[in-house]
This record gives C-alpha cells, structure tokens and sequence, in this order.
C-alpha cells in the first residue's frame, strides 16, 4: 500500500487532503461501474526512480519492480485510492481498475537525479488552474449565447472561454468595435453578476459570484436560459458598465460621475467607495424592478426600448461628456429620468441611514432584504405610471 512518505515532492500534498475533487474521486472509486472508467477523468501518477525492472516474462511482463520510487505528481490519486480500499472489508469487493501512470528512471550522479528531480516535480505540478466557468466553456447554451450575440446589432463578442477576447488578432478585435466607442464585449461572469442583479438578486450575484457555476446548479440554468433574448444580455451588461463607471471614486480628487448625474450624491463618496460593486448590482437591480413593475416580467421589455438604452449608454469612454450632451435629447428623456429616480433612491436611502456601531453601507447592501427597502423607496418617488419611466415610445433614437 501506500506510503505516506513517497510523495514528499509532490508540494500540494498536504494541501489537498479533504478537497472537493478528493470527495468525488471516492464516490467514482466506490461505484462498481464507475470504476471502471476511472483512468478517464484522471491525469495519473508520475513516479520517479532510480532504477526499474521488469516482472514476468519477456513478451508479456506483468509488474514493474521500482528502487526508489518517488511520486512526483498523482499523489491525490494514489492517496484517496488508499484510503478508499484501506480496510479489509473494502480490499475484499474492490475490483481491478486502470490508473494511468508513467515511470521516470533518472540517471547520473547523486546531484544530477536530485536537480532532475526537483525540476519534473515542480513542472507537473505547475499547471494553470481549471474553475468551474472553464468547465462549462463548451455548454451548448454557451456556444449558444456566443452565437446570438455576434448577430445581434453590430455584433457583440461573447467571452465565453477564459482569454477568448486577447486570443483574438487585430482584424477580429475590429470587428467588435466602431469608432469612439467601448468595444462591444461581454464576458461570462459580467453577464451573470448583471443578470442576477437585474432580476431581484443583487447581493447574491455579487458575494455568491461562484454558486452559479458549481455542478448541477438550478442557477446555472435559470441564468444561462437557452430562451434568454440577446439583446436582453446586452442590456443587463450595458447597465452594469455604465453604473461600474458613474459610481467609481477617484482618489485622488475624491469625485465621482455620480455626483454629475446626481448632485446629492457628493455627500456620499465615502460611503459608496466602500461598496461600489453592491452599489452597481443594486442599481442594476433598480432598473429592473421599474421594467418589471411596467411590464410584468424583464423580458417583455420591448426591445426597441432596449435598443436605444443601449444606444445611449454604450458610448465612448467619457461618460461626463456624453451625460451632458444627453440634457435636452429626446432620445434620452425617459432614460434621464429612470436613472435620476434611482440616484433619487440612493440619496434618499443614504441620508435616512444611521449606521450602527461596525456597520457599513456594505454590510447592508450584502444583506438581501435591503433591496426590498430600496424598492420601497423607489414606489414612493415614482412621479407617474412605471410604464412612461422605461418606455420612451415615439421617441427616436438621435
């Protein structure tokens, strides 16, 4: 059996004991049939040595005697496979199974083997880590959203592989960008924060980032919908860049593009620089409690309406200057007014809190029954029907 002393070089060795990948290596180990697929989802073992010989016969040897062995790289492997049939009980129903695995004979002087050693072990161990997103690159609802957005409007590049984006050259890059505006790029977990965010669930989306990707998750599903409209996604990503800009804090003149949209806001830099991914995610959020109260549910919002939200936010990267210019524009009206209304509610919710003793703005914001006290508000300042804030009929794009 194994020792616990050969893979002394193996540097995650004690770091892994009791993982999630450990978890489910023995739940496959201990289905019969599983078993026999095991080497599939596995890289193997890597064993050094310094010396090796072959048992049986000739043509067909059936073991492999090892001086010296040392593992390198699999010890996660070999250390659940023991615990999985270390007792008698367990050693008496296992059965065959393949473990891929690879041995290395090192050859020269005592340093040279040592020198080698250490090189293999650090190089088959250094390996880019794999998330959960990568896993689910190659979904076909993400192929899918990769799809519909590059036909949507001009074309939007969906990154739905990590590095998608910078893998593309100089032509491919154009093709996703017109002049004096941002490129027309969303990423998979912008997409999901906004997302999560637009439907009523801002603060999960931003502290529980990572539930949406864990295996067998209804969230997944119901976030990534293969019924989910494009020009829907390129709406919630659109909103959430535009508020990530207007609420960033300079520091070094301690101003905000918030306080333009918004003068009551200057009071509160402070407080909103503490907590500005909660403060987007709940602006997101805002926006889509007004589109739902007008129309029932976010995805009948028609998608004329989402056009020209798009068309005023997804401009170049001054946001200051093109606020400015909007004043006045009827294209931006009704668009004006939504986004004041939910500066109106921050301003109005900040001013009435008195923070108990510890207590920050990001600490109310992570709890999820605050949104619902933002609503609240945003009912009361509503100055007219919920339909004429979102929907700007008649009104052309200029």
């Amino acid at each position: 059996m194994l020792n616990d002393c050969l893979p002394e070089m193996y540097v995650i060795f004690w770091a892994i004991k009791g993982k999630k990948a450990n978890k489910e290596m023995k739940q496959t180990l201990r289905d019969k049939e599983k078993r026999k697929s095991f080497w599939y989802g596995h890289n193997g073992i890597t064993i050094l040595c310094d010396d090796s010989e072959l048992r049986g016969s000739q043509h067909k040897p059936n073991a492999v005697k090892l001086i010296n062995p040392q593992i390198v790289n699999g010890c996660q492997t070999t250390t659940t496979i023991k615990e999985c049939f270390s007792d008698e009980t367990a050693r008496k129903n296992q059965a065959d199974f393949p473990v891929m695995g690879r041995i290395i004979q090192l050859d020269g002087t005592e340093d040279e083997r040592k020198n080698a050693a250490e090189l293999i072990a650090d190089r088959t161990n250094t390996q880019a880590a794999v998330n959960s997103a990568d896993l689910r690159a190659n979904d076909s609802v993400q192929v899918l959203f990769q799809d519909i957005l590059r036909k949507y409007g001009n074309g939007w590049f969906y990154e739905r592989k990590q590095g998608g984006w910078n893998a593309l050259d100089a032509a491919g890059k154009a093709r996703f960008k017109s002049k004096g505006t941002a490129p027309r790029l969303i990423k998979r977990d912008d997409y999901q924060q906004a997302w999560r965010s637009y439907i009523g669930h801002p603060a999960d989306a931003i502290t529980k980032k990572a539930n949406v990707w864990e295996a067998n998750s209804e969230l997944y599903g119901s976030v990534f919908s293969d019924l989910r409209r494009s020009c829907d996604i390129v709406l919630v990503c659109t909103l959430y860049d535009w508020f990530a800009r207007v609420f960033t804090v300079k520091r070094d003149s301690r101003s905000s593009l918030c306080v333009d949209v918004f003068y009551g806001m200057n009071e509160h830099l402070e407080s909103i620089q503490g907590a500005k991914t909660l403060v987007v995610a709940h602006s997101v959020a805002l926006v889509g409690h007004l589109v739902q109260t007008a129309y029932g549910d976010v995805s009948n919002y028609p998608e004329k309406n989402v056009a020209l939200v798009v068309n005023n936010l997804h401009r170049g990267p001054s946001v200051k200057k093109n606020w400015s210019r909007s004043n006045g524009k009827e294209s931006w009206r009704i668009l004006r007014e939504a986004i004041e209304t939910v500066m109106r509610v921050w301003s109005t919710y900040l001013l009435a809190k008195n923070y108990k003793e510890e207590e920050t703005l990001h600490t109310l914001l992570k709890n999820p029954n605050t949104l619902e006290e933002l609503r609240g508000i945003i009912d009361s300042l509503i100055p007219k029907p919920p339909k004429d804030m979102v929907d700007p009929t008649d009104i052309k794009s200029s």
